[in-house]
């Protein structure tokens, strides 16, 4: 049987006022390397960019479709939240796991109006019928109560200046039973790779951004970032504490990556 996933169908909302970075991230950053986001992260990634974006796309599918089967039809909206350039949006269009339904819309809602932009031009036609890209911040996020059955990020998590209060939110737009998938690097200070991976994140990885894009602050903050992030115990710790249930964490990739998954409890 396919699976199927319904997405949500308002309106654009309007934009709230940006949210506070956090100290050490350089202004603009994402703003400045929006143009050649993408092609960066594929190359300083190694190409495991594309089974990490194929592990969330599977997991955000199995998450709505557990949520749609409970909620009954009109089921399973679902927000990318830091969705950058809608990578991952445009990947499950691509694949044609999107439902049939014309007038469905998979929610994306970022910071920056540049990577928007850059996401949006990167829309095929059909796409651009059913993708909405919305800008606004995490810690207010610009949707009613009980909105999504899923929410979803991809490397936000490191540049958020609180993650409690994005938590709440997360927690406010979710329907009770709802899903929250976070995948994000795991901490750098951990080995990997005998060593292997600490060095190329020290050592070469800037060296390498520096040769692929003239923003290499953003590069080096991108270093700095993984390496203060604490271990994904403390961010399960963290969702428990927010009030979320059944809260897992799965290695991808030796433990480079981690893919969290958390519940809202039913009532």
């Amino acid at each position: 049987m396919r699976r199927k996933m319904l997405f949500i169908k308002s309106p654009e909302p309007p934009a709230p006022s940006a949210a506070a970075p956090p100290p050490s991230w350089p202004s603009g950053l994402f703003d400045n390397i929006a143009p050649r986001y993408d092609l960066v992260n594929m190359v300083i990634s190694g190409g495991f960019i594309v089974y990490w974006d194929y592990r969330l796309r599977r997991a955000l599918l199995k998450a709505g479709a557990k949520a749609a089967s409970k909620a009954g039809p009109g089921a399973g909206a679902a927000l990318d939240l830091g969705c950058g350039t809608l990578r991952l949006a445009r990947g499950l269009m691509r694949r044609g796991l999107m439902p049939c339904a014309p007038q469905a819309r998979l929610v994306g809602l970022d910071l920056s109006p540049a990577m928007l932009a850059a996401g949006r031009s990167r829309l095929t036609p059909a796409a651009r019928q059913r993708i909405l890209a919305v800008r606004g911040e995490a810690q207010a996020l610009p949707f009613a109560d009980s909105s999504f059955e899923v929410v979803a990020s991809q490397f936000l998590w490191r540049n958020l200046s609180a993650r409690p209060p994005v938590l709440a939110e997360i927690m406010r737009v979710l329907k009770p039973g709802g899903y929250l998938l976070v995948m994000e690097f795991g901490s750098g200070q951990r080995r990997i790779w005998g060593g292997l991976y600490n060095f190329y994140l020290t050592r070469l990885l800037p060296r390498l951004a520096r040769l692929l894009s003239p923003q290499q602050e953003g590069y080096d903050y991108l270093v700095r970032s993984i390496l203060a992030f604490p271990p994904s115990e403390a961010i399960a710790a963290e969702m428990r504490a927010a009030g979320f249930a059944q809260v897992e964490f799965t290695p991808l990739t030796s433990g480079i990556i981690f893919l969290h998954s958390a519940r809202k409890p039913d009532g």
